[in-house]
């Protein structure tokens, strides 16, 4: 409704303008062309995506990044971890500015008015515009500006119930590992029922998992000494997880207990806030932090991949940051979102170079609530898991969400990664999808692939 506003605003202009202007209609009509509304706006701030960023497709497998000299933030990243490119890693909560796109902001600014304040660099070049609709419209219709889009809110679910206290089973250490939860259990078996064990042959050691996401209790027994915080989009903050959503997707790809790939090393992004709330900018924010901290040298040679638990309206913006991502060699698993409608429509499941996961529950029924579609690659587990919460070091809770199936295909990449190094996400996301059980999901929705995670990995 709003777009549609802006461009009978723009139509109405043209028809203000004398006839000898033709530049500043075929300004208007730019403009008009450039701008974007979303679900959920954030009034007066828009992501800015400038004419230099990589806007196309991914057309074929990643190439194996070069061994070059690190940029500014790349080294600024790099000197803050110990020479164990995975013992210890300081918080960040910014990375250093690119300058041009620095020098860009302050020319657009001063000359259509407003400000500026998160700029990047690396996933895409742009930046955070604090600003009137009418300055943003006119802003988009500048040969320097590829597109303008309304920033936007998104959240995340809340637990099943109220968290409590783990029992420590020494039988998480065995493999197979004995009373699984029914997660694990059905995704490395064909077909129901259940055998009541999960057995794996890797374990994820040697990849690198970003939680993108509310933070991670990094101190958890689950983790037993693998996650570190690494990024946080506050200031003041250190990265660790007040909300608890983070901790329990973290604890789905890489806990002792709950966990896919047991050994897998788990780097939490906070992008969200204690309320579990935040915007887009800061979701792109950490997906510009994730891209420069895998081109570092230390992390030359170590496969990544990303998790995504979280979805909201359209937003091409967030769609460019994190096709660029993948372009840069993460292999990104993305929850298709839980509205019950097309995950065509949702940011960032409509990305076709991601993984996007649908959720079935145990009787592998699509759940009521799982987005669909095309674009869905495959579905996985996502009602009633159980992993770590926040609180303790002890603390677990039950949660229902694509956001929970999502982290077990995400574990499942780690342990494809670590015999397949060098895979590129391309390759990874065929893997999994040609290994995927056929024909066993019930309703999965219009135009789903009937595909559910399988592993034997």
């Amino acid at each position: 409704m709003r777009k549609t506003l802006a461009l009978l605003l723009a139509v109405a202009f043209l028809y203000l303008v004398p006839s000898g202007h033709p530049s500043i209609k075929s300004q208007v009509l730019v403009a008009a062309s450039k701008f974007f509304t979303v679900a959920n706006p954030i009034p007066n701030s828009y992501i800015v995506v400038l004419a230099t960023t990589d806007l196309s497709p991914i057309g074929g497998p990643t190439p194996t990044p070069k061994a070059t000299t690190p940029t500014s933030a790349q080294a600024s990243i790099a000197s803050a971890s110990s020479a164990d490119s995975n013992s210890m890693f300081v918080v960040a909560t910014a990375i250093p500015a690119d300058p041009q796109v620095v020098a860009t902001a302050t020319y657009l600014t001063s000359t259509y008015g407003g400000s500026f304040s998160l700029t990047w660099g690396v996933a895409l070049k742009g930046f955070r515009l604090h600003a009137t609709e009418a300055e943003a419209i006119a802003m988009s219709a500048d040969s320097q500006v590829a597109f303008i889009v309304e920033d936007g809110a998104i959240a995340v679910g809340t637990p099943d119930a109220e968290p409590i206290q783990m029992t420590i089973d020494p039988a998480a250490f065995q493999n197979p590992q004995p009373h699984a939860s029914w997660g694990l259990d059905r995704i490395n078996q064909r077909s129901l029922p259940l055998d009541k064990s999960y057995a794996y042959h890797n374990d994820g050691q040697g990849v690198n998992a970003y939680v993108i996401d509310t933070g991670i209790l990094t101190t958890h027994w689950e983790f037993q000494g693998r996650a570190s915080a690494i990024y946080d989009f506050d200031p003041e903050g250190i990265g660790v997880d007040c909300n608890g959503h983070g901790t329990h997707v973290a604890g789905i790809i890489g806990g002792q207990t709950f966990g896919v790939a047991k050994q897998v090393h788990l780097l939490g992004v906070r992008v969200l806030n204690c309320q579990g709330t935040g915007t887009w900018s800061d979701v792109i924010d950490g997906v510009n932090f994730v891209t420069c901290h895998k081109g570092r040298p230390a992390q030359q040679g170590i496969p990544a991949l990303a998790n995504m638990s979280l979805a909201g309206g359209e937003n091409r913006a967030v769609l460019a940051a994190v096709r660029n991502s993948i372009r840069a060699g993460v292999t990104y698993v993305v929850a298709a979102g839980n509205g019950n409608s097309d995950a065509g429509d949702y940011s960032p499941a409509g990305l076709a170079e991601a993984i996007t996961v649908g959720t079935t529950d145990q009787s592998d029924a699509r759940a009521e609530f799982s987005n669909y579609g095309s674009t869905l690659d495959l579905f996985a587990p996502g009602v009633s898991i159980t992993s770590a919460w926040i609180g303790n070091d002890l603390m677990i809770a039950t949660a229902t969400g694509t956001s929970m199936a999502a982290p077990h295909v995400a574990g499942v990449v780690a342990l494809y990664l670590q015999s397949h190094r060098s895979a590129s996400p391309a390759t990874v996301r065929s893997a999994l999808v040609g290994t995927a059980t056929v024909g066993v999901v019930r309703d999965p929705g219009q135009e789903s692939p009937n595909r559910l995670l399988f592993t034997d990995y």
